[in-house]
């Protein structure tokens, strides 16, 4: 295993548990992650204009679905995803926030069907730290070639 991967994962599965427990993912921790994902995705050859770009669009698809929703989601995960497409390209970022609302919809329906409210708060952190760890482990090739 990479020193990157190794970061990666360790700061995914930090933000989650951290999530799951207090509903909230702490600035400091998503500015390391981001830090450390811009210095391992710069040394691997990537151009800092399209992990900055990358970010950017993450962070305003999430902020989108955030307003749209009412602020069901918390700025926590908008900044989440943002930092997310610090470390991988743009089509695995696609990947990580697309597998992040499948998960997260999967266990919606978990919920609703064992009888919770449908306001249930349910932390997406978690979510979109399976989603990256799928998307930065297995790379968009392999999500897009499930696909018909």
């Amino acid at each position: 295993m990479m020193a990157a991967d190794a970061v990666f994962l360790i700061f995914v599965f930090f933000i989650a548990i951290y999530d799951m427990r207090t509903q909230l993912i702490r600035n400091h921790t998503l500015l390391a992650f981001a830090a450390c994902g811009i210095c391992f995705s710069l040394l691997g050859g990537e151009s800092i204009t399209s992990l900055l770009l990358t970010s950017f669009a993450a962070g305003i698809v999430m902020l989108a679905i955030r307003l749209l929703s009412g602020g069901g989601m918390g700025l926590g995960d908008v900044k989440y995803a943002a930092a997310l497409g610090l470390w991988m390209p743009p089509e695995d970022t696609a990947a990580a926030v697309v597998i992040s609302f499948l998960l997260g919809g999967v266990a919606a329906l978990v919920l609703l069907i064992c009888g919770k409210p449908g306001n249930t708060r349910v932390p997406f952190g978690p979510f979109l730290s399976a989603g990256g760890t799928a998307a930065f482990v297995m790379g968009s090739g392999f999500w897009m070639g499930l696909l018909p």
